[in-house]
């Protein structure tokens, strides 16, 4: 499995069978903090997250804790990840992807997209 493209029924499932708890730890006004446990401890996370960022960091805490990451590091690449990457997103279908494919595309045609290192003159 990859651990940073995991689906969802990989991530419950895994936290399932390995009696992986993940609850609200507090709040702070609009903001909750999330925190996960097992019979052999209990980790919260320091930032805010959403219901299924709390879920996905700690199946990856626990995933880099069994390789041997030491659990201060590995609570926060889990976080960072989250909060970098979309997690446990249904995937897009076939005609989403080349709806998005065609935007694309006619946004380059009509001039309104450059690329990086492109020669454009328009600002010298």
């Amino acid at each position: 499995m990859n651990l940073g493209n995991a689906t969802t029924q990989e991530v419950f499932t895994y936290l399932y069978e390995n009696k992986i708890t993940v609850d609200e730890a507090y709040t702070d006004g609009d903001d909750v903090y999330w925190a996960c446990s097992t019979g052999t401890g209990f980790s919260t996370f320091d930032f805010p997250m959403n219901e299924e960022q709390a879920y996905f960091a700690s199946f990856l805490f626990h995933q880099l804790c069994e390789k041997g990451v030491w659990f201060g590091d590995a609570e926060r690449l889990a976080q960072a990840y989250v909060m970098a990457y979309k997690v446990m997103q249904k995937p897009i279908s076939e005609d989403e992807q080349e709806q998005i494919r065609q935007q694309l595309l006619n946004a380059i045609e009509s001039g309104n997209v450059g690329f990086a290192g492109e020669n454009n003159n328009d600002y010298e």
